[in-house]
């Protein structure tokens, strides 16, 4: 019985050791080598993917950097043509004159504003100060009524030209800003004045 028992334990044993065997696989080496390049691939190719991403989204926020430096260059040189197109529009714009006394306009007056109702159709986003002036004769408070209407004579003027209103404001100084500083008629007739300044420089 002893026996029989050694030899089927033996079997048991046997058994189990061979079911061991069967049981682990022998990897092939060069099945192995094949999946470790191709897991190294896989990463690699993923890391290559990442750093494409990235450059491609640098090249991006550059480009798209650049392309807003363009438009702000853009922008700031129109705006300079601009100011600079005023700047002419308004040094051209020379005083017009009046007669002693008067806020009627002379011919000579209406000739040039003609001049500058063409100037300012040109330049249609400057708005002017018209500015009244007079001789040094009469009272302060009857010189500033005096300059107010010559300013407003001229800004009348330049609407029936087809200019619009809303481009002039009026002022008026009397005779408190002469240019010329005589006694006589020479400075009065240069004081007699309207002047034109930028509002929107």
């Amino acid at each position: 019985m002893s026996t029989l028992r050694t030899a089927l334990l033996l079997s048991l044993v046997v058994a189990v050791g061979l079911g061991s065997v069967a049981c682990k696989k022998k990897v092939d080496p060069a099945a192995e080598k094949t999946m470790t390049e191709q897991t190294d691939d896989a990463a690699a190719a993923a890391a290559a993917q990442v750093e494409a991403d990235r450059l491609a989204a640098e090249a991006s926020a550059k480009a798209e950097a650049e392309r807003l430096a363009a438009a702000n260059a853009a922008q700031a040189e129109a705006e300079r043509l601009v100011r600079e197109s005023r700047g002419t529009a308004i040094n051209s714009l020379s005083a017009v004159y009046f007669d002693y006394d008067k806020f009627e306009l002379r011919e000579d007056t209406r000739g040039s504003l003609a001049h500058h109702g063409d100037v300012l159709r040109t330049v249609n986003d400057l708005r002017v100060r018209l500015e009244g002036h007079c001789d040094e004769n009469g009272s302060v408070a009857y010189n500033l009524a005096l300059g107010d209407k010559r300013a407003n004579a001229v800004k009348d003027y330049l609407v029936r030209l087809g200019l619009d209103a809303g481009r002039f404001e009026t002022i008026s100084y009397g005779k408190s800003r002469p240019v010329e500083l005589g006694h006589d008629e020479s400075a009065w007739s240069v004081n007699r004045r309207c002047e034109f300044q930028a509002l929107n420089p």
